[in-house]
């Protein structure tokens, strides 16, 4: 039991594992210190990564140089309280949208494209919904929009293991307890999104493909794409999910 709690709680944290070096910029926003790292021409189109849970702009290290290569003017973020951001006592999707947006007010980027791995990808949506006129599209990978979007065994074990932690009289992560608690996004909210959206997952995702599916038909016009042989990231680490946002970007290259 022990070692499938370990291997849970690394896939949900959206592999951690990778080194943390420092990254190159800080700014202020919404009353945060937020680290960030910049690549590409900064004549280029302006373009947002943003990382899953618990990890930092290194996880999408690939997917920022494919979109640089590109032609794209990339910003890669940690989100609020991660990576080489300081901790915070708690933890909302809602207020890493908002964070987000502030993010393109003070640098004054004109309607980036985004794209979101995990946790990314549920921030990428909650800014479609808060702040629509400020994104020109996005693309989700692995995101839910209920916590009960992610693989039934899976999210049973892992609440057993948080309710074991409380039981024993330890502290839950913050990070953890808006896994378990958020989001809440509902089909009436998806509908009203209407910016060009790439819903991605992989064939063996930690979010069920029914749940993937369900996000595609609330957002009209959305398109689907599941990887095959992939799982959660993969084809993120890999810099195949930007590529593929590219070509939904791009058609015609």
């Amino acid at each position: 039991m022990a070692r499938i709690t370990f291997i849970l709680l690394i896939a949900l944290v959206s592999f951690i594992g990778l080194a943390q070096t420092p990254a190159d910029h800080v700014i202020a926003i919404n009353g945060i210190t937020t680290h960030y790292t910049p690549a590409g021409p900064d004549t280029g189109p302006a373009a947002i990564m943003i990382h899953g849970n618990g990890g930092s702009y290194r996880d999408m290290a690939e997917a920022t140089a494919v979109m640089a290569e590109a032609g794209y003017h990339v910003f890669a973020l940690d989100s609020r309280g991660q990576g080489q951001n300081a901790p915070v006592s708690e933890y909302h999707y809602v207020d890493m949208a908002h964070d987000v947006n502030a993010f393109i007010e003070a640098l004054r980027l004109q309607q980036p494209v985004v794209l979101g791995f995990s946790d990314g990808g549920i921030i990428a949506i909650e800014l479609a919904l808060l702040h629509p006129e400020k994104v020109k599209a996005i693309a989700t990978c692995g995101a839910n929009v209920q916590p009960d979007g992610i693989q039934p065994q899976l999210f049973a074990q892992f609440k057993q293991s948080v309710d074991d932690a409380i039981r024993a009289g330890k502290q839950v992560p913050a990070l953890t307890k808006m896994m378990l608690d958020e989001p809440n996004i509902t089909a009436e909210q998806l509908q009203t999104i209407s910016i060009p959206a790439l819903i991605m997952a992989g064939e063996n995702d930690l979010v069920t493909l029914d749940h993937t599916a369900h996000i595609h038909r609330c957002i009209k016009g959305s398109t689907m794409l599941i990887l095959g042989g992939e799982d959660h990231g993969s084809y993120v680490l890999s810099g195949k999910a930007a590529r593929h946002f590219l070509h939904f970007l791009h058609p015609e290259k």
